[in-house]
């Protein structure tokens, strides 16, 4: 009987089976909408820097902060941070400079005023769009507010108080700024009688993590 040469044999490995990867979400249309662009003719040569990405993303930082200040929040520090402390966002403080003072005299108004309207918040939605006019329009419209309350001896204003756009002198309503966070599909499904309860709702909502889309979505259920 002859020997043959032992041949070893190998069992073939079989393939590593790669995990699925996960389906992503599908965006609706209202989330995957885009926000208008800011009509540049309208904004003034020396402003056009606000509209430029570096400044936007900057003051999205800014708003990201502003977030923190509530009516019990301690004045003293709000002063100090976001007052005397602008220049800690070089490009804010720029504009603040350019428009003459406003942002600062507008934010010096509700460090004095813990239990100002949350409209006030459209300075920091309107910075982190890059919207120089409508940057203008938020601060004039809290400076009036406070030169109001003063002459009415520091008494709460009412808040259907008619507001008008430092622009064109028109009735200035909530529905001339959509949130840079909402699709504009979304937001003309507010009815307009509701869009200012509506902007309260959201930055309430922000406060709580919840995103403005779906508080907006919640509020139209109702």
């Amino acid at each position: 009987m002859t020997d043959l040469p032992f041949t070893p044999t190998y069992k073939k490995a079989e393939p590593t089976k790669k995990p699925r990867p996960m389906p992503k979400p599908k965006k609706d249309a209202a989330h995957s909408a885009t926000m208008p662009a800011i009509d540049l003719s309208k904004v003034p040569d020396d402003l056009l820097f606000m509209t430029h990405e570096g400044f936007k993303d900057q003051a999205k930082d800014f708003a990201r902060q502003l977030d923190f200040v509530q009516p019990s929040s301690d004045r003293d520090w709000v002063q100090r941070r976001f007052v005397d402390g602008l220049g800690t966002w070089s490009h804010i403080e720029r504009a603040d400079e350019a428009l003459g003072g406003l942002i600062s005299e507008a934010l010096s108004i509700i460090v004095k005023n813990p239990d100002f309207p949350t409209w006030w918040r459209s300075i920091p939605v309107t910075l982190a769009r890059g919207n120089p006019n409508g940057v203008i329009r938020a601060c004039k419209d809290v400076i009036r507010r406070g030169d109001n309350s003063q002459k009415s001896g520091g008494a709460e204003l009412d808040n259907s108080v008619v507001r008008l756009n430092v622009v064109s002198g028109e009735p200035l309503d909530f529905d001339v700024e959509c949130p840079p966070s909402l699709p504009i599909e979304l937001w003309d499904r507010i009815p307009r009688e509701q869009r200012r309860d509506a902007i309260i709702s959201m930055a309430q909502g922000l406060r709580r993590g919840i995103h403005p889309i779906d508080t907006v979505e919640k509020l139209l259920l109702k």
